[in-house]
């Protein structure tokens, strides 16, 4: 899932799982590092695939995607 976190004074999209939909983990901010430190990034959507009755994170070419926007 991915979560807008605030501290007052900069939104910053932040990634979390559970396996439950009860208990999460958070993983901490997506666009990590100083350089993204003040950089507003709080919509983003992960490229899934339908599998059954579940939505699974779809690898392309080697990778996770995700599309963000805000700023």
């Amino acid at each position: 899932m991915t979560y807008t976190s605030y501290d007052g004074k900069t939104a910053r999209l932040s990634i979390a799982s559970s396996k439950d939909l009860i208990s999460w983990t958070k993983h901490g901010l997506v666009m990590k590092g100083e350089k993204y430190a003040d950089t507003w990034s709080k919509a983003g959507a992960i490229v899934g695939v339908l599998e059954g009755n579940r939505v699974i994170a779809k690898k392309i070419d080697g990778k996770y995607w995700m599309y963000f926007g805000d700023t």
